[in-house]
């Protein structure tokens, strides 16, 4: 189809439906290199760029911006549909610049050549000035022909000083997690180019997953928050017509309650490719023998595969391709396999340490897990602490108080999110107080949040209130012991590692005694965590060169607290059992009948 053998009039109208639908003028007028074949193809929406289209276009009717990160498997299509979209929008619409921004020469060249593919084969290209390996300028020298004025252009990340001299409508930034080690300043110089909303702007970053520490990976799991806040969840057959079984819901996306960003996530399920056809009957049935060999037997990469089948309601096609491409493309490296396709968020980021709690003990443990009977903040009503139900709230209600239990809290208290935070963009590590059933052993509460030091023992005291004063662990760090003090004035009861002094000592010699009696009570049910975040800081846990703590970009904040847990469960219930805390005042309850409230 020519424009130019069209009225005006429908002319117009076929413009109008491909500005507003990228989908059809995709579909209509662009053609892509397929990878398999090599052969060009008209761009049809494969599963996972469908996926990205419907979640895209949720937002942009919600905002008129967009504001995405993208973690994606290899080669499903993420950068070809963002490119499209980029191509879209400055083939059609007047003085508009889109930048494509790659972290080396080689790979930016290459996504450029698949724009000037768009470009070439177009029908309804607009009139062109410049088109060479930089840009695409779409304009006319010829007064008597319209140009657009709008421009396609490509940089490395290794120029920082991309974009400064020039606004950008669409800045496509690629395989960030690659970028040099100057990434948030770049980030910081090309954000600024970019008009303020409400401007109908897109940024898009994306990337496949690398390790920790990098300016994606911290983005991506400050979006992720653990999986607290699901943006976009569907059926996994909706998209996926190879897995017509697959009546399972899978979440594709999240969004940061403190931002605009929406994290979109391409599960390598998704990809038809992903799936390897058996060539005979006998083929088939030994990879059948191989997979139920495997049961139970957790070094072999096949005992995963038959829990992801369970989960996902995978395909024998998909997993025979899975043991195929561990074997063959990552060298029977399942962490290698993971990072390249990953099926769950953590699996996209390999950790420089040994991860101390392992993938089935986490799994194990997360089963465990419920959703909170109430979510919300604490607010006092006439000297009465209640809960104000909230979906974005600090305090997390998993067990109701009950007279007949005995509770108690572990408290890792942190300085609370300063203005040098907050211009500088960081996350700073935030407080957490939860709370236990001291018979069960079962979490019954959990508080998380940033809040100023001198703020955080009434924050405690009002838990503690609604769980009959139980006794408060407060870990010894610069800002527990302002906790400490505080309650000590307010005459809460608190645990004492020794007579009068209260609180518990985090060193060397307590880690890894910490580290450990968590893997051991949730192993034997002595503690049970309730609260799915906590599972997430376990998963990114390590132990490296001998000490323990969370992977870089990660926290591990609920994990100390729950690592308390299982040593307070032992002191407390001892001290109990031979009186000692009674004669040395190390251990007190309050005693208080009051329980939470909802308001």
């Amino acid at each position: 189809m020519q424009l130019s053998s069209l009225t005006m009039k429908s002319a117009e109208d076929i413009i109008r439906t491909y500005i507003a639908d990228f989908q059809v003028h995709a579909r209509e007028c662009l053609f892509v290199r397929d990878h398999n074949t090599a052969k060009v193809l008209p761009f049809e929406f494969r599963p996972g760029q469908q996926v990205m289209h419907d979640i895209a276009e949720k937002r942009k009717a919600e905002m008129g911006y967009l504001r995405i990160l993208l973690l994606k498997n290899r080669r499903f299509g993420g950068s070809t549909y963002i490119g499209g979209r980029g191509y879209n929008r400055a083939s059609l619409n007047p003085n508009q610049n889109v930048f494509i921004i790659g972290h080396e020469a080689d790979s930016t060249a290459t996504l450029y050549k698949m724009v000037q593919l768009f470009h070439e084969l177009n029908p309804i290209a607009p009139p062109t000035k410049t088109s060479n390996a930089q840009e695409l300028i779409f304009d006319s020298d010829d007064k008597k022909v319209y140009g657009l004025k709008s421009e396609y252009k490509l940089a490395t990340a290794k120029n920082v000083e991309a974009g400064r001299s020039q606004g950008i409508h669409f800045p496509h930034l690629s395989e960030e997690a690659f970028w040099p080690a100057h990434a948030e300043e770049l980030l910081t110089s090309l954000f600024s180019c970019v008009p303020r909303p409400p401007a109908d702007t897109e940024i898009w970053r994306e990337s496949t997953g690398r390790g920790f520490g990098n300016t994606f990976q911290i983005s991506v799991f400050k979006a992720w928050a653990e999986g607290k806040y699901p943006y976009f969840t569907a059926q996994l057959n909706t998209y996926a017509p190879h897995m017509p079984n697959a009546d399972v819901d899978f979440t594709f996306a999240y969004k940061d309650p403190d931002s605009d960003w929406i994290l979109i996530f391409i599960p390598w399920m998704l990809d038809p490719s992903c799936q390897k056809e058996f060539r005979t009957s006998e083929e088939r049935s030994m990879f059948v023998k191989r997979m139920e060999l495997a049961r139970g037997k957790s070094e072999d990469f096949n005992c995963e595969a038959l829990k992801l089948q369970e989960k996902y309601k995978l395909t024998l096609e998909q997993l025979y391709w899975r043991e195929w491409s561990i074997k063959n493309e990552c060298n029977s490296n399942l962490s290698l396999f993971k990072q390249e396709n990953p099926i769950i968020i953590p699996d996209a980021f390999r950790t420089k340490g040994s991860n101390h709690y392992p993938v089935d003990f986490c799994d194990m443990v997360e089963k465990g897990c419920v959703t909170p009977l109430v979510v919300g903040n604490i607010v006092r009503r006439m000297g009465v602490p209640v809960i104000e139900p909230i979906p974005t709230g600090h305090f997390s209600i998993f067990e109701r108080y009950n007279i007949k239990e005995q509770y108690f809290l572990t408290v890792d208290a942190a300085g609370g999110k300063r203005e040098i935070h907050r211009k500088e963009k960081k996350d700073p590590d935030k407080t957490v107080i939860d709370v236990w059933n001291l018979r069960t052993g079962d979490q019954a509460a959990q508080w998380y949040g940033h809040s100023d030091y001198d703020m955080i023992d009434e924050i405690v005291e009002a838990i503690g209130e609604m769980y009959g004063k139980g006794t408060a662990c407060v870990e010894l760090n610069n800002h527990g012991y302002t906790v400490v003090g505080g309650l000590r004035k307010r005459k809460y009861p608190l645990y004492s590692y020794k007579p009068g002094e209260p609180g518990w000592a985090t060193n060397k010699r307590t880690k890894p005694l910490m580290a450990d009696g968590l893997l051991v009570g949730c192993r034997d049910g002595s503690l049970t965590i309730k609260c799915k975040e906590t599972v997430a800081e376990m998963r990114t846990y390590v132990e490296m060169d001998g000490a323990f703590g969370a992977e870089s970009g990660c926290k591990d904040d609920r994990v100390t607290s729950a690592q308390m847990a299982f040593q307070m469960l032992g002191k407390i219930r001892a001290r109990i059992d031979s009186g000692e805390g009674e004669k040395d005042g190390a251990l007190q309850f309050g005693g208080a009948e009051a329980g939470w409230m909802v308001n």
